[in-house]
């Protein structure tokens, strides 16, 4: 299996099974390395979260200095 598959397919059940037509690929795994996955899968989470955020951020300000300058 190609890594981008796999990433892909590992990052989300969703993904797995939208469009690689699957079961969640982190299902037939064993136990602690069930564990890990939900734990990866967070973290991914939380980091596409937080680049949201910082995108999100330099908009904001971005407006906020295109404001002052239009404004001055």
């Amino acid at each position: 299996m190609p890594f981008l598959v796999f990433y892909t397919a590992l990052q989300s059940p969703w993904y797995a099974s939208q469009f690689w037509g699957q079961a969640d690929i982190a299902e037939s795994l064993p136990g602690e390395l069930k564990t890990r996955v939900a734990n990866a899968r967070r973290e991914i989470n939380y980091g596409i979260a937080t680049v949201v955020l910082w995108i999100i951020l330099v908009f904001f300000f971005g407006a906020i200095a295109a404001y002052f300058r239009r404004n001055n």
